[in-house]
């Protein structure tokens, strides 16, 4: 002998609703889950293979078999309306599926599962009832009570198409207004979309709005915000989109004490067209850091101290006519050109009063910043020109006499290099800038820290 101590009798794993007639048995039959515990006569759990027979009665005693493969007639067969499973029972405990059910085997009155183990029948179970569904064809309730009251799901099937045709959805209803739903649809040029749908609820009836759409081309769009939470629940990172249709979107990044550190802003200023921003803010949520796309027109950076590692001088770009004789290289002496305004050339006087610079990058010491506007030609130019900072610079120590740390840089006579300066007379504009390593003989690159004089 056997005995069965329900465990959970109905859950619903698939129902399947298409189109807008009325639902065939094809369209809504269903797979149920079925989980108990049996135990033997003796009270022992069954290990070992069982045949489980699975009807459906809609009386606890006698009553009716029912229909449960939906093609109109009651037949007390295996394959038609008896279920036939063999399964194995582990330490007593049974879970598998029977089915396929039709969904029309439930009318929103009692049911109850006979199960027969081995051919022994069992006392009948009474399973949870689904609500009859008089508004919608093919629609599927589940409920948590006997009679399906306050249903938390539902299968909806068609519905006379508004804007889109046959939209297919689940909802979750709350029993005071409001629902959340997922939809499938499709629209008139046969696009396809899933949707993630919450409806609030107030004295004006739901407000159904889409929340996330899936598309068929891959394209995934949110509404208003999206949040990521940490272990603690915490907002760890916001996604916003704004109630507001002329309000572009932001990223906002937290830190462990939920301060917003960083914001990627779509729209930094609303009144001036959208402008993208960033801001880093430090742990008290001070803004620190704000990298701004448009402020009053201009493209702006603003910080307490910028630090730049990539390089050590102040360079702007500036175009060094060439010529036959000489060949352009970085860490040359250039001076202005009087014959071609705003153009340099390499220096080869001596004492040069339009001294203009070193070009930057000799040894792979980049500058570390350049400065250009890109409105402006006379700003154009290929070789960045050192104004200020570190630099190696080409020297001729067999010019004036060998150089040593803190000795004056000026022109020289050999092209592009410098030598000593030790005319007091003509060093005035002509100076370059001070030597921090020494050369004691012929031509070679010294480190200068450019300072005009």
């Amino acid at each position: 002998m056997f005995s069965i101590n329900r465990m959970n009798a109905f859950i619903l794993v698939s129902l399947l609703v298409l189109g807008a007639a009325a639902p065939s048995v094809a369209q809504t039959a269903g797979m149920l889950s079925f989980q108990g515990l049996i135990m033997d006569s003796d009270g022992d759990p069954v290990n070992g293979p069982v045949t489980l027979q699975f009807r459906i009665y809609d009386a606890q005693a006698g009553g009716n078999l029912v229909d449960m493969d939906g093609d109109g007639v009651v037949e007390d067969v295996v394959g038609q309306d008896v279920k036939e499973v063999v399964t194995t029972a582990a330490n007593g405990v049974i879970s598998t599926k029977f089915g396929p059910v039709a969904s029309m085997a439930f009318d929103g009155s009692a049911r109850w599962l006979d199960l027969r183990v081995d051919g022994i029948s069992l006392s009948r179970l009474e399973m949870a009832t689904p609500p009859p569904t008089p508004d919608h064809t093919g629609n599927l309730y589940v409920g948590t009570g006997k009679n399906g009251e306050n249903h938390e799901l539902v299968i909806l099937g068609p519905e006379q198409p508004v804007l889109h045709e046959s939209p297919q959805q689940i909802s979750f209803d709350f029993v005071n207004g409001g629902s959340a739903k997922i939809r499938a649809l499709r629209n008139e040029s046969w696009q396809t979309y899933l949707d993630f749908l919450t409806t609030s609820h107030d004295a004006g009836g739901d407000h159904p709005e889409v929340r996330m759409r899936i598309s068929d081309d891959g394209d995934i769009s949110f509404w208003r915000s999206v949040y990521l939470r940490n272990t603690a629940a915490a907002i760890t990172i916001a996604l916003k989109g704004f109630d507001e249709g002329t309000q572009g979107g932001n990223i906002e990044l937290y830190n462990q004490s939920g301060t917003n550190t960083a914001l990627l802003s779509g729209t930094r200023h609303t009144g001036q067209g959208g402008n993208g921003a960033l801001i880093l803010r430090d742990k008290n949520g001070t803004n620190r850091i704000m990298l701004d796309a448009d402020d009053n027109g201009v493209g702006t950076t603003t910080t307490q101290v910028l630090q730049i590692t990539g390089g050590s001088d102040l360079a702007e770009p500036f175009t060094v006519i060439e010529s036959d004789q000489n060949t352009i290289e970085p860490g040359m002496v250039v001076s202005i050109d009087p014959e071609n305004p705003g153009k340099l050339v390499l220096a080869t006087e001596p004492y040069d009063r339009k001294v203009a610079g070193i070009i930057s990058g000799a040894k792979g010491l980049q500058p570390g910043m350049i400065m250009k506007s890109e409105e402006h030609e006379e700003t154009d130019g290929d070789h960045p020109v050192a104004l200020t900072g570190r630099v190696w610079c080409w020297c001729d120590a067999d010019a004036n006499g060998p150089i040593q740390p803190g000795d004056r840089l000026t022109t020289s006579a050999t092209a592009g290099h410098a030598m000593k300066a030790t005319d007091r007379d003509r060093c005035d504009g002509a100076v370059i800038g001070k030597a921090m390593t020494e050369l004691k003989e012929g031509k070679g690159l010294v480190l200068m820290l450019v300072q005009p004089q």
